[in-house]
């Protein structure tokens, strides 16, 4: 076992998302009038914070740069960039300081937190994110910030039995005492409705830097530092992979995650792209991994975290309207249409193959959406929307063919006659003898289709 060491840096990102109507903002740099808690987030920054910004939007290539950071990196073209706002500093204070009080499991003392900011990001389609960024207070350890995070995760009780931590506002009575959803309802009121059906906790984007030594046990993973970073990103608790048999993953399990979402490009720090919780783990404490990573990580992984996520949240939204609209029989021609173009203009607008430029971004980026299975959400919403579209199509082209075919028996012989009394009759003055040849021509021109269908028609 490993003891518990101090954080020499560290901070949480809890991450909800919420659905609005406020789609005409698009890159606007000053807050909605009607929203009075919230303000431009570069107002909570300095001069130096600004000009880091800046530099961060350099990051993404033009056409993204112009969607996650309108407001420092306007673009030309169609306003599509998502409006970033900060909650007020008076309307932060009361809330600044707050103890996390367990109530599941053995009794421990309350844990100090700082809530540093709250910024809200909306996106043009009518998805959004609020964003809480929340630090320990007193001296953290990796084993608290790991605990923390999985009170601060959970936002419905995962059984009948479970009581939900609660955060409490330091110095005030019971009364201010409320779980994270009901934080959250009440910083996303007015703004939007979070979406949290069937979501039973938050996404999670963590930091932490310790001086963790290279030796120690490492159960079945490839390095103690694998270990710890396996247990910072799932909550389980430290070393409770090594202590708890129920919570050591498999050999193969590991294998494969490791493969596939670890992304350790230095010595001094690595990270672990799950579906939950993207959380990154520094172990030597040097001047990179205190004072420019965590910059790094809030100002430019912390936007590609969430522009994948607004990703997910898009396919979701598309596979949810499709079968709601297929089950209750409403999904007509037109419908169907509606939903390939919405489909479609996300696909040009979001769904990119490379939103930036550099080699390391690039392959953070895949990981992010390895670990969030974005491509299995997008080939079921992509492969779903085609057949639905085919099988309506398919069945309004059956049902022009049979006007088609109507119309060409009812009125096809009809000229057909009218043509034969002409060459029959042609004395254009003897108008009955005319009339009654035309009858008759329709008449057997339909008997001899009916009988041409009676024999070619299909039999059982």
């Amino acid at each position: 076992m490993s003891a518990d060491v101090l954080l020499a840096a560290h901070a949480t990102f809890v991450i909800v998302t919420l659905e609005h109507d406020r789609l005409g903002h698009g890159a606007s740099s000053t807050a909605d009038p009607l929203l009075p808690d919230w303000k431009p987030w570069w107002s909570r920054l300095d001069a130096d914070g600004i000009e880091r910004a800046k530099s961060d939007a350099g990051f993404f290539l033009e056409y993204v740069r112009g969607v996650v950071a309108p407001e420092v990196a306007p673009t030309p073209g169609p306003n599509q960039g998502a409006l970033h706002l900060t909650l007020a500093r008076e309307r932060l204070a009361p809330i600044g300081n707050l103890e996390l009080v367990t109530r599941h499991g053995a009794e421990r003392p309350p844990t100090g937190l700082r809530l540093v900011s709250v910024d809200l990001i909306l996106y043009p389609t009518g998805v959004g994110f609020l964003v809480l960024k929340v630090e320990l207070a007193g001296e953290p350890t990796l084993g608290a910030l790991i605990e923390a995070n999985g009170h601060l995760r959970t936002l419905r009780a995962p059984s009948t039995t479970w009581a939900l931590a609660v955060l409490r506002a330091k110095g005030a009575g019971a009364a201010t005492e409320q779980t994270m959803a009901e934080l959250l309802e009440s910083l996303a009121k007015g703004v939007g409705r979070l979406a949290l059906s069937g979501e039973p906790r938050a996404q999670l984007v963590c930091f932490a830097c310790a001086e963790v030594p290279a030796s120690g046990e490492r159960g079945a993973f490839p390095s103690p530092h694998d270990r710890l970073l396996y247990e910072l990103t799932t909550c389980v608790g430290l070393d409770r992979t090594l202590t708890d048999p129920t919570w050591a993953p498999g050999a193969d399990q590991v294998d494969v995650m490791m493969k596939s979402l670890r992304y350790a490009p230095w010595r001094a720090w690595r990270a672990l792209c799950l579906k939950e919780m993207f959380g990154v783990l520094a172990t030597e404490v040097v001047g990179f991994t205190t004072g420019a990573l965590p910059r790094v990580l809030e100002g430019v992984y912390l936007p590609l975290y969430l522009y994948a996520l607004h990703q997910r949240a898009m396919l979701g939204r598309f596979s949810r309207e499709l079968v709601a609209r297929v089950a209750s029989g409403r999904l007509g021609v037109h419908e169907v249409r509606r939903h390939v173009d919405a489909y479609q203009d996300f696909r040009h607008r979001y769904w990119l193959s490379e939103v930036t430029g550099r080699p390391m971004g690039g392959e953070l980026y895949r990981k992010l959406q390895d670990g969030l299975e974005l491509g299995a959400l997008h080939g079921l919403a992509a492969q779903a929307t085609q057949e639905v579209r085919a099988f309506h199509e398919e069945r309004r082209s059956r049902r022009l063919s049979l006007l088609l075919g109507v119309l060409t028996f009812a009125f096809g012989p009809f000229g057909t006659a009218v043509q034969i009394a002409n060459f029959a009759v042609p004395d254009a003055s003897n108008g009955h003898n005319r009339a009654r040849v035309t009858a008759l021509a329709l008449v057997a021109i339909w008997a001899l289709l009916g009988v041409l269908w009676l024999r070619t028609r299909p039999r059982r």
